[in-house]
């Protein structure tokens, strides 16, 4: 039984990352709803498409994406480990990652989506690069951001593009 409790308790807590608490956020506004522009986030073949990915595969352990799904992204110049520690489909969910620069540091990031007139605003959130302690590891958090601030600035556009040309 406690083993139960453990998976749903892990499945419905909240990981969220806040502005107030990010290290970094990113802020880009689409002109797709909620629904598509959260599919283009999370659904693998699409992923592998705008980030330029040699391959993606996701571990479903319910058989569909959601709180303790796997990813591994192979590009070409690392691979990525996450893990989904929180889901609220359309709303937002909360990636744990295993820094692939960093070796045994980890890093949280929060993507959330919030409807406007005329689409969607994107706002992603990090959180610091830890140890396993918990403890801060400035230089890893530095360039991690400089990392995510270039390689959205390359790769959302593309998404668009994407979602634009899948509607038509």
């Amino acid at each position: 039984l406690r083993a139960a409790w453990e998976r749903f308790r892990d499945r419905h807590a909240r990981h969220y990352i806040g502005p107030d608490e990010a290290v970094f956020t990113y802020r880009r506004q689409f002109p797709h709803s909620p629904g598509v522009l959260w599919d283009g986030l999370v659904n693998p073949a699409l992923k592998r498409t705008w980030m330029d990915m040699i391959s993606v595969t996701a571990n479903l352990p319910e058989g569909r994406l959601g709180t303790g799904s796997r990813y591994h992204c192979v590009h070409t110049e690392t691979e990525f480990y996450y893990w989904i520690i929180d889901w609220r489909p359309f709303r937002y969910f909360t990636v744990k990652f295993a820094d692939p620069f960093h070796p045994g540091l980890t890093y949280s990031e929060t993507y959330e989506l919030e409807p406007v007139a005329d689409g969607t605003l994107f706002r992603y959130t990090m959180s610091p690069t830890i140890d396993d302690n918990g403890r801060p590891q400035d230089v890893a958090t530095a360039d991690n951001i400089a990392f995510i601030k270039e390689f959205w600035d390359h790769t959302l556009p593309v998404l668009s593009n994407l979602l634009k040309e899948e509607k038509n």
